[in-house]
Order: structure tokens, then C-alpha cells, then sequence
């Protein structure tokens, strides 16, 4: 019980008694004088006693008390009842979703202030109109026959409905709540995720690489066309399945379990060897990462590219690049065994008696065939070089010999262009020296032929 309650009541119980004592005080009073008595608390007693009347006065204190509790108790539940009322007024209007209370003719008896802002905005009030009216529906039934979860359009929005009987407990007819859950927002959210979702999973259906989920525990949640086609599998028939023991041979388990261990904490990379349903092995690229929803870890993610073919094209070229290498070097031996014998039949020829003009024609041939010995060993060089064989020589030459020789084959070309080519060392650079006079050569052609080309 309410202690406020309790006090209330008492305290207009005694101001009732208090007050009701004033009665037999003053009736006491006045028979006292109407019989000149002494005006003495002996008198008082005397007149209680020979007075019937005064006995009847005697207790308006107490009926005085009672009716005053009464009417005290009756003050003090109505206005427990107004802040009752007060109370449930103030949340119902605090609901931030429309409530319409309708009677048993479907008729609004009242609403909280969203749905009076929302209806009556702009149909005016709504109450003591039908609530299928208000919301645009062909009847309350509409309403009715949606499912738990159904939903109706009203003023352009989406909302959710509820209804809930409100009994009166006084045995009169039943009304019914109505709540409406604006939906909207929600329901675009969804859209906008469900076409998210959709992209995506379009994404790796129509990826041209195999893309395959697993759980935290490495089985396969799902896969891609593109997995099925490289591995052979059908994806109803791999699914939960461990990878590891799908796709591996013994040889490469150890390696597999690896980096699946490993793709659940950080990304990986590599390049393996995988196998397909029927045994055979592919060469594959191998991309894996977490997968993190909500911030928790749901699996990883793995995506295995075929570079068979590209592993092929690189073998193909390697050999290719060693045959142009082997074809090189052995064309260039094949053609420097003549060509030596071409230099050597040209210097016996100028040791013997010669005319002067025989002397240069032959000088211009050696030359040449210098020149040529030149280009020969360049090539045999770059197929040395690719081969990973090149080395140089050390021996000893004479710088100044070595420089006029290459500015003399180079001296009939320079003239041809209206050029004059000379060759300056500096006076205190050693005259012979140690290292590989033919690359020296070589470098010194290189530069000289094309500076005389293209001045």
C-alpha cells in the first residue's frame, strides 16, 4: 500500500475528529448555562450524565472522523489515478512509432502524438475516424490478414504492423492496438546490401580464376565455375571438404597444410604444384587472405591461377634463347677459323715483294678482315655473355699500337665522309700494359665507328 496514501487518509481523519470535538464542547456549553450552573469541569460531567441529547453530540467526533478519512482516502485515489494517467499519457506519447487504439467498429479511439502527427497533418485529426481510411486501405481486414511479419505503404513509407487486443476487464467489448514500425530505412538498407551481395557474388562466379571460401578449419565452404573447371570438381561434392586432402598429392601435404595454417593470420603467395581429380598436376599461382566479418575471422580466402601454359611459354623461350646462344657461338667459331686463315694468308702476302699500290690494297683487306674478326668475336662475346661463360683476358699489349690500329681501319671510312680521324694519348699513360686488348679493342671500335657513322 501507498504510505502517501495511509498519511493522506490520517490526516483527514483527525481533522475530521478534531473538528467533530467542537461539537459536544459547545453542546456541553449551552446546557450548562440553560441551567446556571457553575461553569466547572464537575458541572461538565454532571451534564453528560443527566443529558441523554449530549450523548448523540458525543460521537459527531468519531462519524465527523470516519466520513472525513473517507472522503480524504476517496480525494487521494483520485489523484493517484490522474498521475496514473499522467504517467501512461506521457509514454504513450513518448513512442516514437504511430499507435492508433481502435474500437470494435475499427474506429480510432485514440492515438499517440507520432500517429496524430502523421495522420492528422494531413487528414486532420484522426480520432473518431476509421482507421482504414486513415491509412489508405481498402478495410480493417487488410490489416488483419497480414502476416507477422507483413507490411503496408502509407504516405510513401513502409511500415511493419502489430496488432494487440486491449481488454477492459470490465466485460465490455474488446479494443485493439494498432503499432506501425516505419520500415524505410531499413528496408532500402537491405536492398542496398542485398545488391552488394549480389555484385560480388557475381564477381566470383564470373571470375576467370579459381576463387575458393573455406572455414576457420581449412574445409570448403564454397567455390567458383572457374575452381570446378581446373580441378574437375562439382562443387555439391567438395563442399566441407578438408582443400588440403583435396587438391594435394603426399609430397606436397606438408606444404599445403603450410600455407593454409598461414592464410588465416596473414596473406600468401606462391607458386605450387597442385593436383586434379583425375591425378594430373598443374602448376598453379596461389593468392590466399583472412576473411574478417564484423571484426571476427570466418575463414580465408584462396585463389589459384593455372600458369601451366606461361611456365611452358618461359621453357619454350629459355630454349629458344639457348639455341640463338649455341647457334651464335658456333657460327662464330665456324666463321673465325676461315677468317683467321683469311688474316694470315693477307700478312704472308705483305711480307713478300709487293708494288706500293698492291701494298695498299692488301694493307685495306687486312684491315677488313680485322674489322670483321671485330664483329666476330662481339657476337661470340654477347652469346659468352648470355650464357653466363664471358671472361676476360689478361695479357700483355701496347696501348699506342693498339689505338692507332683501331683509328687506321677506321681511316678509309672517315675519309669517305670528308672526315679526318686522329688519336691522341696522353704522354704520361703507360705504353703497355696488362688486360684484354681484344675487348679493349672491341670498345674502342664501338665508339669510333659510330662517332665516324653518324658525325
Amino acid at each position: 500500500m501507498n504510505w502517501r496514501r495511509i498519511h493522506r487518509t490520517f490526516l483527514y481523519a483527525l481533522m475530521g475528529g478534531v473538528g467533530g470535538l467542537l461539537f459536544p464542547a459547545a453542546g456541553s456549553y449551552l446546557e450548562i448555562l440553560a441551567l446556571d450552573l457553575p461553569r466547572t469541569f464537575g458541572s461538565f460531567l454532571l451534564v453528560q450524565q443527566t443529558q441523554p441529547l449530549l450523548w448523540l453530540i458525543d460521537l459527531a467526533p468519531g462519524v465527523l472522523g470516519v466520513m472525513a478519512a473517507a472522503l480524504g482516502g476517496r480525494q487521494t485515489a483520485l489523484r493517484e489515478i490522474q498521475e496514473r494517467e499522467n504517467e501512461f499519457q506521457s509514454i504513450f506519447n513518448s513512442i516514437q512509432d504511430p499507435v492508433f487504439i481502435v474500437d470494435q467498429d475499427r474506429t480510432i479511439v485514440q492515438t499517440n502524438a507520432a500517429a496524430a502527427r502523421e495522420a492528422g497533418g494531413r487528414q486532420g485529426p484522426p480520432a473518431g475516424k476509421p482507421l482504414a481510411s486513415v491509412l489508405g486501405i481498402a478495410s480493417f481486414a487488410v490489416l488483419e490478414s497480414l502476416p507477422h511479419t507483413g507490411e503496408i505503404d502509407w504516405h510513401g513509407r513502409s511500415y511493419s504492423v502489430q496488432l494487440r487486443p486491449l481488454a477492459s476487464g470490465r466485460g465490455e467489448p474488446t479494443n485493439t492496438i494498432v503499432v506501425l514500425h516505419d520500415i524505410t530505412e531499413n528496408k532500402r538498407s537491405a536492398r542496398a546490401a542485398d545488391r552488394q551481395k549480389r555484385f560480388f557474388e557475381a564477381v566470383v562466379e564470373n571470375s576467370p580464376v579459381a576463387i575458393v571460401v573455406l572455414e576457420n578449419d581449412g574445409r570448403i565452404h564454397s567455390c567458383n565455375p572457374a575452381f570446378e573447371q581446373l580441378f574437375g570438381y562439382d562443387r555439391e561434392q567438395i563442399t566441407g571438404i578438408a582443400i588440403d586432402n583435396l587438391i594435394n598429392a603426399p609430397e606436397t601435404m606438408a606444404q599445403a597444410v603450410r600455407y593454409t595454417q598461414l592464410a588465416m593470420d596473414r596473406s600468401v603467395h606462391a607458386v605450387a604444384t597442385r593436383y586434379r581429380k583425375d591425378g594430373s598436376p598443374v602448376q598453379v599461382e596461389i593468392h590466399a587472405v583472412p576473411v574478417f566479418v564484423g571484426g571476427g575471422k570466418v575463414g580465408a580466402l584462396g585463389i589459384y591461377h593455372d600458369i601451366s601454359e606461361l611456365l611452358e611459354a618461359r621453357k619454350s623461350a629459355e630454349q629458344a634463347n639457348q639455341a640463338k646462344s649455341d647457334f651464335l657461338a658456333n657460327m662464330s667459331h665456324e666463321i673465325r677459323t676461315p677468317m683467321n686463315g683469311i688474316i694470315g694468308m693477307l700478312e704472308l702476302a705483305l711480307d713478300t715483294p709487293l708494288s706500293p699500290e698492291q701494298t695498299g690494297f692488301l694493307e685495306t683487306a687486312l684491315q677488313s678482315a680485322e674489322a670483321l674478326m671485330v664483329i666476330l668475336n662481339d657476337i661470340l662475346d654477347f652469346s659468352k655473355i648470355e650464357a653466363g661463360k664471358f671472361e676476360l683476358e689478361l695479357t700483355s699489349f701496347n696501348l699506342r699500337e693498339l689505338v692507332e690500329g683501331v683509328a687506321t681501319t677506321l681511316a678509309k671510312r672517315a675519309q669517305e665522309k670528308g672526315l679526318e680521324i686522329a688519336c691522341q694519348i696522353d704522354p704520361g699513360m703507360p705504353a703497355n700494359l696488362v688486360g684484354d686488348p681484344g675487348r679493349l679493342r672491341q670498345v674502342l671500335m664501338n665508339l669510333a665507328g659510330n662517332a665516324v657513322k653518324f658525325t
